[in-house]
């Protein structure tokens, strides 16, 4: 029931951050974003850092992974806001929580043996991605571009975001989950926070601020909702955590009046039960 009800926290939490990231990123722009979410994120794990004191006595190796997740996260979060920004939520969201599938191509790449489900479930996610990045032949060129670009911008996104969350879990039990979740947050305030504010890029509007310290709460409200449930079970925790995807989309339909063609929707519909799959095998 724990690992149930962290799993679907997480998918609320994470669904709810997608829905208003979608609508800030057109505000005040994708970098801007992202470095108000991880300087919000950054002040309140910080916080709870401080109050709980988890464990923390990285070796080297851990130095190195948590580098590789902290940038990973960092640069993969930058290219699904650049996805959110330009296309609709309901086609980015389902591309982007593949993330997870990511993860699980690298770690067959390193040699660990998955079961024939997974590789089909990889194989349906690839189908999907293929029919969701098709549209209507009526479309305008500028459509089309921003069809195009939501696509290539989420996959790169899921990706690098899957390569952080292997990354993630090859660090040791000597560093607790809270300290997991600073790392990109450091990262994404050196590398994009403070190169805009020393350069006075960087954008924030009275309409903006709610939506990025709601998608900030969410984030790590969400990470930590995961990482409780998985304690007891990684595989449901993650199951229910990725429909998060399904989540958005269906609330953008009826929030943002999104819809997409048939073919699109089939798509979506492949890519998140690819992701079902994958994610129930490969724990």
């Amino acid at each position: 029931m724990i690992a149930l009800l962290g799993g679907l926290g997480a998918a609320l939490f994470w669904a709810l951050s997608t829905l208003c990231n979608s609508r800030s990123t057109r505000m005040v722009g994708a970098a801007s974003s992202l470095a108000w979410i991880m300087t919000f994120g950054l002040v309140l794990g910080g916080g709870a850092v401080a109050i709980v004191r988890p464990v923390f006595h990285p070796s080297t190796a851990d130095w190195w992974w948590l580098t590789a997740e902290g940038l990973g996260s960092a640069i993969g979060f930058l290219f699904i806001l650049l996805a959110l920004k330009v296309g609709k939520v309901s086609l980015a969201a389902p591309i982007v929580a593949t993330e997870g599938a990511a993860a699980a191509v690298i770690s067959i790449f390193f040699g660990e043996k998955v079961v024939a489900a997974v590789i089909l479930g990889l194989a349906v996610i690839v189908i999907g991605v293929v029919l969701a990045s098709t549209g209507e032949k009526s479309t305008s060129p500028l459509e089309a571009k921003a069809r195009f670009e939501t696509v290539l911008f989420a996959v790169l996104g899921a990706i690098i975001a899957g390569s952080s969350l292997y990354s993630t879990g090859q660090i040791s039990a000597d560093v607790a989950p809270l300290w997991r979740a600073m790392a990109p947050r450091v990262f994404g305030v050196v590398l994009i926070a403070v190169p805009l504010l020393v350069s006075r890029k960087l954008k924030l509007s009275k309409k903006a601020l709610p939506l990025l310290a709601i998608a900030a709460v969410c984030e790590l409200g969400g990470w930590i909702s995961y990482a409780v449930g998985s304690t007891h079970s990684v595989a449901v925790a993650a199951v229910v955590s990725s429909q998060f995807a399904a989540i958005a989309a269906v609330a953008a339909f009826f929030v943002f009046k999104e819809r997409l063609t048939r073919m699109q929707t089939v798509g979506v519909v492949c890519v998140i039960a690819g992701v079902t799959v994958v994610s129930l095998f490969s724990h």
